[in-house]
C-alpha cells in the first residue's frame, strides 16, 4: 500500500508540474497576443 501510495504521488507530482508549466507558458503566449492585439494588428501577422 505505501508503495502504490508513492506511485500516486509521483503520478501526481508530475501531473501538477506539467499543468503549472503549461499554465505558464498559455499565460505568456495569451499576454504577447494581447499586447500584439493592443498594438498595431497589421503588424502582428495575425
Amino acid at each position: 500500500m505505501i508503495v502504490e501510495d508513492h506511485c500516486l504521488f509521483n503520478l501526481f507530482s508530475t501531473t501538477t508540474r506539467f499543468l503549472i508549466h503549461s499554465a505558464y507558458y498559455l499565460v505568456i503566449l495569451y499576454s504577447f497576443r494581447n499586447l500584439c492585439v493592443d498594438g498595431n494588428s497589421e503588424d502582428c501577422g495575425h
